[in-house]
C-alpha cells in the first residue's frame, strides 16, 4: 500500500537560492487507482515566472478553507481579505465574512494571520499571493490526475527540462541582443 512518494530535481532546488524565499504548497486529488493527492510546491523567481521546487504524492489531506466556504462570494471576500494591503480594511473585509458566515470566520481567525495575509506578513512574502502560484501549476497538473504515479513523475521531470531548456533560450537570446 502506497502511503506516500516524494520527488525533487536538483536544478529546481538549485534555483531557490536566487528566488523569492516564498514558497507555495498545494494540492490536486488523483482519479484513479490510487486516491491520493499530488502536492506541489512552488515559488516565484526573479523575472515572476511559476517555478516548481518539489512534488509529493500523499494518501491524505488537511482541510482547507474550500471544505468551509459554501458559495463564491465567501470565497472572493476571503481572497480579498489575504490580498489586502492596509490592517483597517482587512479587519473590515473580515468583520463581513463573518456577518456572512460565522463558521468560515472562525477557521479563518483561528491561522496566524501573518501565514495567510499581506497585510500581517511583516513584508517577508513581498508582496507574493501563492494562491496565482498554486492555480498555475494546478492547472497543468489536473490533466496527469488519470496517469499512474510513475508517469506522473516522468511528466513532471520532463516539464522541468522543458523550462530550463526554453530559460536557457531567452536567456541567451538576451545577451546575445546586447
Amino acid at each position: 500500500m502506497l502511503r506516500f512518494v516524494f520527488w525533487a530535481f536538483r536544478p529546481c532546488i538549485e534555483v531557490f537560492k536566487h528566488c523569492r524565499k516564498v514558497i507555495n504548497v498545494d494540492g490536486t486529488f488523483l482519479i484513479g487507482k490510487y486516491k491520493h493527492t499530488l502536492m506541489m510546491a512552488v515559488t516565484v523567481d526573479a523575472n515572476q515566472q511559476v517555478m516548481p521546487l518539489a512534488y509529493a504524492v500523499v494518501d491524505s489531506v488537511s482541510s482547507n478553507f474550500n471544505t468551509h466556504a459554501k458559495s463564491v462570494k465567501l470565497k472572493d471576500m476571503c481572497f480579498k481579505a489575504r490580498a489586502e494591503l492596509r490592517v483597517a480594511v482587512f479587519h473590515r473585509i473580515m468583520e463581513q465574512i463573518k456577518a456572512l458566515d460565522p463558521n468560515a470566520f472562525a477557521y479563518l481567525d483561528g491561522i496566524y494571520k501573518s501565514k495567510w495575509t499581506l497585510s500581517h506578513d511583516g513584508g517577508k512574502w513581498c508582496g507574493v499571493l501563492t494562491a496565482n502560484m498554486s492555480e498555475c501549476i494546478n492547472g497543468v497538473m489536473k490533466r496527469a490526475r488519470r496517469l499512474p504515479i510513475t508517469t506522473i513523475v516522468r511528466i513532471t521531470f520532463l516539464r522541468n527540462v522543458k523550462n530550463f531548456y526554453d530559460r536557457l533560450k531567452d536567456a541567451t537570446r538576451a545577451h546575445n541582443m546586447q
